[in-house]
């Protein structure tokens, strides 16, 4: 989609080199502006002032631009945090 931005970024949030696992990071006109009732402090975990959304989740982009999962980051407390991926 084009108007779709995925990147792969270290832990400083940094983009990373195709072929590197780190968080995978989304950004589009569509994006969430926060968790409906929740406090400013859970939003701004997830959503940055750029309006990127920290998925928590690893992967890594191929030459492509493909992305490959490569698992949860966010632990047990993750949605995801208890399934391992491929």
């Amino acid at each position: 989609m084009a108007d779709v931005e995925l990147r792969v970024v270290d832990d400083a949030g940094v983009p990373l080199l195709p072929g590197v696992v780190g968080e995978v990071q989304i950004r589009t006109f569509r994006t969430m502006s926060g968790y409906w009732g929740a406090n400013a402090g859970a939003t701004a975990g997830t959503v940055d002032g750029e309006g990127w959304v920290h998925s928590g989740d690893l992967g890594q982009l191929d030459e492509d631009g493909y992305l490959f999962p490569r698992g949860a980051g966010r632990g047990p407390d993750h949605p995801w945090g208890g399934e391992h991926l491929p």
